[in-house]
This record gives structure tokens, C-alpha cells and sequence, in this order.
């Protein structure tokens, strides 16, 4: 009876073998779902990074104003054109100056005491009818604003005055 044939003998070693080969597959598939979660985990942070900035960005975006202007026709003939001053930012613009750097011989038809003009809401606009009595006709533009964002804001446009 304590004799082992040397069939139980293979049987034990196979039996170790399975065993240790089983151990074996577990420990790298386990080793290998480590380090794809790890790469996962990685993701996720640069993700959460990303919309963090991105909503920051928001964030400051929805405290800017953005001031542009375009040039449009006389509404009638005989009649001056108009300088459009816009606000396509989300934010309100407040205390609105516009200087004409290098101004030759552009008049803007507005009271003396138009600018700084008070406030431009978002998407809101104000026509300024004008008169270019020069030769030239594209001139730098110079806006300063402030708005909940910074209270010095400044852009430079090139505008044709026709």
C-alpha cells in the first residue's frame, strides 16, 4: 500500500504542472490588466484635465467682450455711411473708446461727448454715420473696453473707410 506506481507519479506531476501553469497564466493576465488599467487610469486624467480647461476657458470666455466693426452702405443715397460697432463677445463692453490711428481726415458724426460710449450688451450694436475726406482709405483702429474679464481691453482692426 505505500508503494506509489509510477503512473501516480505522473499523475502528481502533471497534476504540479497544470498547477504551476495555471499560477503562471494568472499572474500575467493579471500583470496585464495592471497595466491596461493603468493606461485607462492615465486616460481618464488627461480627459478630466481636458474638460477641466475647457470649462475654465468657458468660464473666462462668458466674461468677454469682444468688439468688432464693419463699414455698411448709406441707407439712402446721398445719406453717409455708417460705422457698425458690435459687441460679439458674451459678456457686456463698457466705457467704448475708438481712435483711428493715423487719422488723415475721418469725421464721425456723433456728439462730443459719445465716447467713451457706456455700454454695449452682448450681440448689441450702435451705427456712427461718417465722412472720409482723405485720399486714403484703410486706416488701423484702435477699441478699448473693459469688461468683467480685465478693465483695460484693447484691439486693433484694419477697416476701409470708402
Amino acid at each position: 500500500m505505500n508503494n506509489v506506481s509510477t503512473k501516480d507519479w505522473i499523475e502528481w506531476l502533471i497534476m504540479g504542472f497544470s498547477f504551476l501553469f495555471s499560477l503562471y497564466v494568472y499572474v500575467n493576465h493579471t500583470r496585464r490588466l495592471n497595466r491596461q488599467q493603468k493606461t485607462i487610469n492615465d486616460q481618464q486624467s488627461q480627459i478630466n484635465d481636458y474638460i477641466i480647461k475647457e470649462n475654465e476657458e468657458q468660464e473666462r470666455n462668458k466674461k468677454k467682450a469682444c468688439i468688432i466693426c464693419e463699414i455698411l452702405d448709406p441707407i439712402e443715397k446721398g445719406k453717409a455711411r455708417r460705422l457698425r460697432m458690435k459687441n460679439m463677445g458674451l459678456s457686456d463692453a463698457r466705457n467704448i473708446n475708438i481712435e483711428i490711428i493715423d487719422n488723415e481726415e475721418v469725421f464721425f458724426f456723433v456728439e462730443d461727448d459719445f465716447f467713451p460710449y457706456a455700454k454695449l450688451l452682448p450681440t448689441q450694436h450702435v451705427d456712427i454715420s461718417y465722412r472720409n475726406d482723405s485720399y486714403k482709405e484703410q486706416y488701423n483702429v484702435r477699441f478699448t473696453w473693459s469688461d468683467d474679464f480685465c478693465e483695460e481691453n484693447s484691439s486693433v482692426q484694419v477697416i476701409v473707410f470708402p
